[in-house]
């Protein structure tokens, strides 16, 4: 492993986008569909959907059927860690290269704009 491949992973980063990335990333590696994975995960497919992308987060239950259902280490899916992945990181590198990376996805703010400071 190099420092590419840490970049890759998102190494280091636990926002819940770059979860979702790692999780989204692992369940193309494996072949499998969103529907496959809720229902081996015993989620919701909606809820599993938002997980992956990064919308909300993962309860401590729903982290630990991920990681049996997808066979993968919890330092990977948490921290971004291609150490912990052995034989299985180059598909999840290949998986991971062609999503967008959280950092190239400007989401709009959600609610009001700020307030604009007046000259007084």
């Amino acid at each position: 492993m190099d420092d590419t491949d840490m970049k890759i992973a998102g190494y280091g980063r636990i926002t819940k986008e770059h979860i979702g990335r790692r999780l989204a990333a692992a369940r193309i590696a494996l072949g499998k569909t969103q529907e496959e994975m809720s229902e081996a995960a015993g989620l919701d497919v909606g809820v599993y959907g938002h997980r992956e992308r990064g919308r909300t987060s993962l309860s401590p239950a729903e982290a630990w059927s991920l990681f049996e259902s997808l066979g993968v280490s919890p330092t990977f899916l948490l921290f971004g860690d291609p150490t912990a992945l052995g034989m299985m990181w180059p598909r999840i590198r290949a998986a991971l290269s062609v999503l967008p990376s959280p950092e190239s996805e400007a989401r709009p703010r959600r609610g009001r704009p700020p307030k604009k400071l007046s000259r007084a």
